[in-house]
């Protein structure tokens, strides 16, 4: 097991879809690696004719990083820490460029064209992969990052240069991610459950589908934890009754009008259409029984009456 570019973004809470606490349980095979999604697939598919269009907008030859069902590079000095770049190029002077290859949504979070600006979790993993690669590619100066809008066609292009400040910067990232892979990769240790959805996902893939019948001791650690979750659901609910009331408050002030001007509007939708299963099943019997399946069971956190 190695550690990328995209599990650093995770280890130091910038990746928009891993989490620690999911990244230490794959290491530990604990849950099954997720498949891929629409997004992951259409990034294999546009990156390689990306990559083309932008050997012709250099008129230069750029190869392509290794593939992904083969080994990444790695460090001399630290063999777990790896980075598969997209693709990297040798300039007319001789040096030596990697791309980097995104697809993306809008340009929010994105800089102008030419300019070094791109979206927090993307900065960290060019730092992360000019950092690997320097052992591979001893003349590297940077990173050409070509940006794809999906929804206008439109390209950019990034450029983020290899500094001192950038190596200093790496370097200390190096040490936290090192200290991270010694804690919880070879030590074992979980590191603490956040909010994420991604850590969610993977509590409920490794204690998500049924109890031992085991009832904990309440200890201190254990009476903290209860604690502080009904404290964050007596503010949540609370913030729902405010919510509630401020929009009821609102529709009342707005009446029979559209909405107020440049702030919010209050219309109809459109009519919705619903099927009636329970009526489908008095119905129809043994039809829905054909089309009836029985899922997997799931826990249920719930807090008991404060005593």
């Amino acid at each position: 097991m190695t550690l990328g570019a995209s599990e650093v973004a995770a280890i130091v809470g910038l990746h928009r879809f891993m989490s620690q606490f999911e990244l230490w349980a794959k290491i530990h095979e604990l849950i099954p690696p997720k498949e891929g999604n629409d997004q992951t697939r259409r990034g294999h598919i546009i990156e390689p004719a990306l990559r083309d269009w932008y050997a012709d907008f250099l008129g230069l030859p750029v190869t392509a990083g290794p593939p992904y069902n083969s080994q990444p590079w790695t460090r001399k000095d630290s063999a777990w820490q790896s980075a598969r770049p997209d693709a990297f190029y040798v300039t007319a002077s001789g040096h030596v460029r990697l791309v980097e290859i995104k697809t993306t949504n809008s340009w929010e979070h994105w800089g102008e064209d030419k300019s070094a600006d791109i979206p927090p979790d993307y900065a960290v993993q060019v730092l992360w992969q000019q950092w690997v690669c320097g052992d591979h590619l001893p003349d590297m100066t940077g990173t050409d990052l070509v940006a794809f809008n999906r929804f206008n066609d439109e390209i950019r292009l990034f450029l983020i240069d290899q500094t001192d400040e950038s190596r200093a910067t790496a370097a200390r990232l190096s040490a936290r991610v090192t200290r991270w892979w010694e804690k919880h990769a070879i030590g074992g240790a979980p590191p603490e459950a956040d909010g994420s959805e991604a850590t969610r996902d993977a509590l409920r893939a490794l204690y998500g589908r049924a109890d031992n019948g085991e009832e904990l001791s309440p200890t201190e650690e254990r009476i903290r934890l209860v604690e502080a979750y009904r404290r964050a659901s007596d503010t949540f609910s609370a913030a729902e009754a405010d919510k509630e009331s401020a929009r009821n408050q609102l529709v009342a002030a707005i009446g029979e009008a559209s909405g107020i001007r440049n702030l919010c509007t209050y219309r109809a939708s459109k009519p919705k259409q619903s099927f009636n299963l329970d009526k489908f099943r008095k119905e129809h019997p043994d039809i829905a029984a054909n089309y009836t399946t029985t899922g997997e069971p799931t826990r249920i956190l719930k807090l008991t009456k404060e005593r």
